[in-house]
């Protein structure tokens, strides 16, 4: 599950002036970044505890944060596993990511994120059923078990929703999965 350290001396490798990335930084994002913008920050993506079954376009995102109690990181991944293995037997279509926070603060409470990705903003009237989903594979009252464990582990989150703007991103949406080894 643990990738290891960040690989820091990618970002050393990354697109940079020649390819007018630090220009296009500078003139369409650095301008907006004021001290009232909030913290800005760096997340890892965790290829291994997501759902990407099908390519997609992303549209909608219900994006949950969590705040992780200290020391408590690796608890927490492994309460995801679980839900990923539920997901992966009971919702196989669902299309969520996990990712941490690379500058994780004491003080903001946004350690880890869960991004589902939707097309219809119907889906967040429409029952998840997650908790007969889990019950179903790990026991009877299994759910309430898991939300005791992660409730002890975490300090709380918050909830946001996005809608994509291809206007205003530097991409398309296109989510193209390929095959992981």
């Amino acid at each position: 599950m643990d990738q290891g350290p960040f690989p820091w001396s990618a970002l050393d490798n990354r697109p940079a002036e020649k390819e007018g990335h630090d220009t296009d930084w500078n003139n369409n994002v650095a301008p907006y970044m004021t001290a009232n913008s909030g913290t800005q920050s760096y997340w890892r993506g965790h290829t291994e505890l997501s759902r990407f079954p099908k390519d997609f376009t992303i549209k909608n995102m219900a994006v949950d944060y969590y705040d992780i109690k200290r020391g408590k990181t690796k608890d927490v991944m492994k309460l995801i596993e679980k839900i990923n293995k539920v997901y992966a037997e009971k919702s196989p279509d669902d299309t969520f990511g996990i990712y941490t926070n690379e500058f994780g603060s004491t003080k903001e409470g946004r350690d880890l994120a869960v991004i589902s990705f939707f097309e219809k903003l119907a889906w967040l009237g429409e029952d998840q059923s997650i908790a007969k989903k889990y019950d179903e594979i790990y026991g009877t009252a299994s759910w309430d078990e898991f939300l005791k464990d992660w409730f002890a582990v975490t300090d709380g989150g918050e909830s946001v929703l996005w809608i994509f703007r291809p206007d205003l991103s530097g991409i398309n949406g296109e989510v193209k999965v390929s095959d992981r080894k």
